[in-house]
């Protein structure tokens, strides 16, 4: 079952904390700009923006797409081979060790396009997915429709609607100079239409699919080759029904909203995609699996700093392999228990997978976390049982 916290009362906290602190911020600290529509148009609505903040995607009017940032301003993707008429998702990714933009959204044609710009969104160049589905409409995300990377790979979703209901629901995949694009996708009935809301930077796609005309919390992992599994979660009321809208970078975190046990309407949501199976007896440490681009995964959650935002996540086969003692193990996939030493050290015992693909039990040894960050060679100890 995937973690679950109701955080409509969190925020009501941390928001009186805010205004607290910004009413004794000088008033030059905050600033407000207003985005400029193209040509005569009169509007403009935004749909993403980096995440470092410097250039924000939209529509001016009712069909030009647009990229804007302070220096530049607003401005179309000038010198690309495709019009954008919406522009529904923007990020980075790395090519040749050179920092690209990318954008997302609908080209003049109605396929879904992407936009590169190597000079800060100056000039760009653009493909667009031509004949992917043969009826019907592209569907965009209301916001957030791309996920870039620190790598060359990015990815964006859409959805095919027909009569009304997503019928086909796409994650793209690009990676290297000139592009070469994988798509992972599925197909459903209009009564039970999908919808795809964010993307993260490992494929992880969040967004709903009806049942009796009722959205469910799903999320589906890029799978190419082969078709990606539905996987559905409870929302705050115990049941699958509501809908997934936003995704953190790592895949880890699910936004979106529900119906909450003993309240009206719909409420907010966050879901941390792991499973605990285990945890010390002072409940400071907990261990357990997480679902990441890579399979199933062992993790270890430090809980002991008393703000929850400070917790931390650690996966084992990256800790272990970092310091190159995974030994016989290709990967450990799940912790199921934890004890803590006199010393102070933590005892993690659970199962991995060997070079031989055989399942294998291990133990392992892991310091006090507080000092994980300053770990030798050596420090952590691994013992392989049979099973």
């Amino acid at each position: 079952m995937l973690g679950l916290r109701l955080w409509k009362r969190a925020l009501v906290l941390v928001a009186g904390s805010a205004i607290g602190w910004l009413a004794g911020e000088a008033s030059a600290s905050l600033q407000l700009t207003a985005i400029a529509p193209l040509g005569d148009d009169t509007t403009t609505t935004a749909r993403a923006i980096t995440p470092d903040g410097q250039f924000v995607v939209g529509q001016s009017g009712t069909g030009t797409g647009f990229v804007w940032d302070a220096v530049n301003g607003t401005r179309t993707f000038t010198g690309a081979a495709h019009t954008s008429t919406n522009a529904s998702g923007v990020g980075y990714r790395v090519v040749n060790g050179n920092t690209q933009l990318i954008a997302h959204g609908r080209e003049s044609a109605g396929w879904s396009g992407e936009w590169f710009s190597s000079d800060g969104g100056l000039t760009w160049t653009s493909r667009r997915d031509v004949n992917v589905f043969s009826s019907g409409s592209l569907g965009l995300p209301a916001a957030n429709s791309l996920r870039g990377t620190n790598t060359d790979v990015y990815y964006d979703v859409w959805i095919n609607i027909i009569s009304g209901a997503g019928r086909n629901h796409y994650t793209s995949r690009g990676s290297g100079d000139p592009v070469t694009v994988l798509r992972s996708t599925a197909t459903t009935g209009a009564a039970q239409g999908y919808s795809l809301n964010g993307v993260s930077a490992t494929g992880r796609a969040v967004g709903s699919r009806l049942q009796s005309g009722n959205p469910r919390n799903l999320y589906v992992d890029f799978t190419n080759p082969g078709t990606p599994a539905d996987r559905f979660f409870p929302g705050l009321d115990g049941t699958i029904f509501g809908t997934a809208l936003a995704i953190s970078a790592d895949g880890m975190r699910i936004f979106g909203t529900s119906a909450a046990t003993g309240k009206s309407g719909n409420w907010p949501y966050l879901v941390i995609t792991s499973s605990p199976l285990g945890c010390t007896d002072d409940g400071r440490f907990a261990v357990g699996n997480n679902f990441r681009e890579v399979g199933e995964r062992a993790v270890l959650w430090n809980l002991t700093d008393p703000d929850p935002a400070n917790w931390t996540v650690k996966d084992l086969t990256v800790l272990f392999s970092a310091q190159g003692l995974m030994g016989d193990f290709k990967v450990l996939t799940r912790a199921t228990s934890v004890g803590r030493l006199p010393s102070g050290e933590l005892v993690i015992t659970g199962i991995g997978i060997n070079m031989n693909d055989q399942t294998r039990a291990f133990v392992a040894t892991i310091p006090e976390p507080a000092t994980l960050g300053l770990l030798a060679t050596g420090a952590l100890l691994m013992r392989r049982r049979r099973r």
